[in-house]
């Protein structure tokens, strides 16, 4: 199939658009999403649009900062508590 010249009108019963970069670039798209958000659940819409529902990772990361923050406050709380006390130290 030839390319149109500038000036011809364009035809789309005549012509169709190729489509194989698009289907390409989105295999490309979608892998990136897998290998970055492995636990993510990914819908396809259409060529160029995908969902991403990451529900799941979000709710991990959640618990784990959650845990986290407990954590960091237990042992604040506890050397804020030893350093009170005539005598004792904490460690930094």
């Amino acid at each position: 199939m030839r390319n149109r010249a500038a000036a011809e009108p364009f035809g789309r019963g005549a012509q169709k658009a190729c489509l194989e970069r698009y289907r390409s670039a989105s295999r490309e798209i979608i892998a990136v999403l897998h290998k970055t958000a492995p636990a993510a659940v990914l819908e396809k819409a259409s060529i160029d649009e995908v969902y991403m529902d990451v529900t799941a990772l979000v709710d991990n990361e959640l618990q784990a900062s959650s845990h986290r923050s407990r954590a960091a406050f237990v042992v604040t709380r506890t050397r804020r508590a030893l350093a009170r006390r005539p005598g004792q130290s904490a460690a930094p």
